[in-house]
């Protein structure tokens, strides 16, 4: 499952609504984590999550997922690869994508794989093409009738 962060529920109720203007991030970026990321975390807290050194780095996403509108999901259209590992990073659980690549980008949606994988030395993390799936639940009416 996916979710939204607080921030980026904020930043889209406020356009809805026309309080301000919101502009799409330039780029996406996938980081990793084998900690849970949450709703809260700032932008340091998220990035501490991450595996650090031991030639990991966020992978740009923007261009290889797309939104299907016939299963009302995203998918990536191409594998995400990121380099090979040269130490362990340990059992890789979770993905967030975030507005860019550096410690100081936001956090603006995360989630978790059906699996770990242990990434190690020597290792290099690949989610294939047609692997990364977000469904969408169907929108459920629970409005007062009275």
């Amino acid at each position: 499952m996916a979710i939204l962060t607080d921030s980026m529920e904020r930043k889209l109720l406020d356009h809805i609504i026309g309080k301000a203007q919101y502009t799409r991030p330039t780029n996406l970026y996938m980081g990793l984590s084998t900690t849970a990321f949450t709703d809260s975390d700032s932008a340091s807290a998220a990035y501490a999550k991450e595996p650090s050194g031991n030639a990991y780095a966020r992978v740009q996403v923007d261009n290889k997922i797309y939104y299907d509108h016939t299963n009302e999901d995203l998918r990536n259209t191409s594998s995400m690869d990121w380099a090979e590992a040269t130490g362990a990073w340990g059992d890789i659980e979770y993905w967030g994508i975030f507005d860019g690549s550096s410690s100081s980008d936001d956090l603006v949606m995360h989630g978790s794989f059906s699996a770990a994988t242990t990434v190690s030395s020597g290792d290099q993390f690949r989610i294939a093409t047609g692997d990364f799936e977000i469904n969408f639940p169907a929108a459920i009416y629970t409005g007062n009738n009275s």
